[in-house]
């Protein structure tokens, strides 16, 4: 059951109200709507910026004007400062304000400050910064899964977000970010564990031949 959000009033199933809810109330007003919306992204928001910190075995899918690439890789967060990707062809460590990328391939490093609140960054959205995004499609399933569409409304960024939720932990099963026709990118979560080397994400470097570093 697909459900486009209507800003003034909304009929929700009643497994979509206790989900959110808990409360057996049938309509809502475009107030109690934007609440929803601010509810569902918060309680994904929390669980991927726990203090403790995840590590998945993802599937990393990359579109651009053309050219694919599909790869599997390990990505690890932790809170909403800390995140490292590690895939065949390029290596991603992200440590507060600093990004640093490696390309495998050239033995470089790239090392960059990090804004957070770039709405064109994927890894933004990683980290939980939804701002701008409002939910436009909800559909839940019977398999305990919640699928979402949410819209840009703002003219930077990515214009569309995907996602698929597990209804049960709020962490995402998949999120895939969409500009115009030309740009694609989706992360496929394929198992999730603890995060065991907390220390070694928050103090490790990255390493290489060359080291450019564009904050200079």
């Amino acid at each position: 059951m697909t459900m486009a959000l209507n800003r003034r009033i909304l009929i929700l199933p009643a497994t979509i109200i206790l989900l959110f809810l808990g409360i057996p109330n049938f309509c809502y007003s475009s107030s109690l709507l934007q609440n929803i919306e601010q509810d569902v992204l918060q309680n994904v928001r929390s669980v991927l910026m726990d203090s403790s910190g995840h590590e998945f075995s993802i599937r990393w899918e990359y579109s651009f004007e053309g050219d694919y690439w599909s790869g599997d890789g390990t990505l690890q967060i932790l809170g909403h400062d800390y995140l490292r990707l590690i895939l065949p062809y390029q290596e991603i460590l992200i440590q507060k304000s600093v990004i640093m990328t490696r390309f495998q391939e050239t033995d470089q490093v790239i090392i960059d400050y990090f804004d957070r609140h770039n709405t064109s960054n994927f890894f933004s959205l990683l980290l939980g910064e939804f701002a701008g995004y409002s939910i436009i499609e909800l559909d839940s399933n019977p398999d305990f899964t919640v699928n979402l569409r949410l819209l840009n409304e703002t003219l930077v960024g990515f214009e569309e977000l995907e996602m698929s939720i597990n209804q049960n932990t709020w962490l995402p099963l998949f999120i895939t970010a969409k500009a115009g026709e030309d740009i694609k990118v989706t992360i496929k979560i394929i198992e999730t564990r603890e995060l065991l080397n907390v220390d070694d994400l928050k103090n490790t470097t990255l390493r290489g031949g060359e080291i450019i570093d564009l904050r200079e």
